[in-house]
């Protein structure tokens, strides 16, 4: 299923705590949404890649798009793990899944 793309302009993200970390959160009907990874403009194919993976596991995620980046929002309660995401068929020639992982791996917010 395709994720929902919408326009980072239109929603206000803010910065929330759960479970014992700091997350960047959004709000969209009634439901709170948690970033899995924002994404260079460069990184577009990167990006939809990881939002069709996530809900075609299951797990509801957005999109959203700026002149800038783009990122990837799942619900809160999504125990979204890279372990999960089913990328690696798609990887460039060379690139093992190691490093697929650990450039798909959330950061924390400084």
């Amino acid at each position: 299923m395709a994720p929902i793309l919408l326009d980072e302009a239109i929603v206000k993200t803010f910065v929330f705590h759960n479970d014992g970390r700091l997350y960047e959160g959004l709000v969209l009907n009634h439901q709170l949404l948690k970033l899995v990874r924002y994404f260079s403009v460069g990184e577009r194919g990167e990006a939809f890649a990881l939002g069709w993976s996530l809900n075609n596991e299951g797990w509801s995620g957005i999109i959203t798009a700026s002149p800038r980046r783009y990122g990837v929002w799942v619900s809160v309660d999504a125990q979204v793990s890279c372990d999960n995401i089913s990328l690696f068929s798609d990887a460039p020639s060379g690139e093992h899944e190691e490093d697929i992982r650990e450039r798909l791996r959330p950061q924390p917010l400084l």
